[in-house]
């Protein structure tokens, strides 16, 4: 039988309550056995400079994610000192985990660029996509035309929107009362004790 694992990538800098809302929403949907947390090394699309230390990012998850069933953290990408693409961790993961099925789980937005990732017809045979969605109808053209121009194994899970961002917290930490709420408790007092956003300016 074939386990049925998601997985949940981002620069998670910082994670927070709508990751792991989303993971939580995917996880029960999708029948998953487990959601595996992949915080990105080196992404593809963003200067490494401008993203948080890796180590204090995979510290947050781990937190964020401490004490909650079926919720795991990987540091494959991490680890990795090359560009990170999805295709390649794929792989690895695969290598890794037999009789796997793995979910790879994407916003709206990356489903509208996921033609120009890396390898990306390869990426539809290695493993199936789930598309968050926040109506019937956004993306609904998008699934279709994956599913028959390229034989994708695309799903979609609705989910209300979620009005949280990591943007908003980084450039806010220190100026918002609200950001605290929404944060893990722990991760709020990481991120705190550390100082990690005390130079971010708006």
């Amino acid at each position: 039988m074939m386990n049925k694992i998601g997985i949940l990538g981002g620069t998670f800098d910082p994670v927070h309550n709508g990751h792991i809302k989303i993971a939580q929403i995917v996880m029960e949907k999708m029948n998953l056995s487990k959601i595996i947390f992949i915080p990105t090394g080196i992404p593809p699309h963003k200067h490494p400079l401008k993203i948080t230390a890796t180590n204090h990012r995979y510290n947050m998850v781990e937190l964020a994610i401490k004490g909650i069933p079926n919720f795991e953290i990987s540091p494959i990408e991490i680890e990795n000192k090359q560009i990170s693409y999805t295709i390649d961790t794929l792989r690895k993961l695969k290598n890794i985990n037999k009789d796997t099925e793995f979910y790879y789980i994407v916003g709206a937005d990356a489903l509208f660029d996921i033609t120009g990732w890396k390898d990306f017809i390869q990426l539809f045979a290695e493993t199936e996509i789930v598309a968050l969605s926040r109506n019937s109808g956004d993306i609904g053209g998008r699934t279709y035309e994956l599913r028959q121009k390229y034989n994708a194994r695309v799903h979609t899970v609705y989910i209300e929107e979620i009005d949280i961002s990591s943007t908003y917290i980084r450039e806010n930490f220190n100026m918002d009362e609200c950001v605290a709420d929404m944060l893990p408790k722990n991760v709020y007092e990481y991120i705190k004790s550390r100082g990690i956003y005390d130079r971010i300016t708006k």
